[in-house]
């Protein structure tokens, strides 16, 4: 477990971070840590009228995060419901 922990953490280190803060203290950097690889990873990084967004996907833990880039820095932050439980949310999607 100790081993995957960090390997985690590198990993976040590596594809989260942004100018001045390390992967493992940004929103997603957290979530890969404590829940893994999602199932599935939903990129919006261009639409008309919306800030860039993801939402990533945990099937077997029930559990969808929803990242949007508010500040424009490229830093997805993790938008309510924080815990990810789809019944907070009462749908799947945003």
């Amino acid at each position: 477990l100790r081993e995957e922990y960090y390997r985690r953490i590198r990993y976040a280190d590596q594809y989260f971070s942004t100018v001045g803060r390390e992967g493992w203290l940004t929103d997603r950097g957290m979530v890969y840590i404590r829940w893994g690889e999602p199932d599935q990873i939903d990129r919006y990084p261009f639409e008309l009228g919306k800030k860039p967004y993801q939402i990533w996907y945990y099937y077997t833990q029930r559990r969808a995060f929803y990242f949007v880039d508010d500040r424009g820095d490229g830093d997805l932050q993790l938008q309510y419901p924080y815990d990810g439980d789809w019944r907070s949310r009462g749908s799947m999607g945003p």
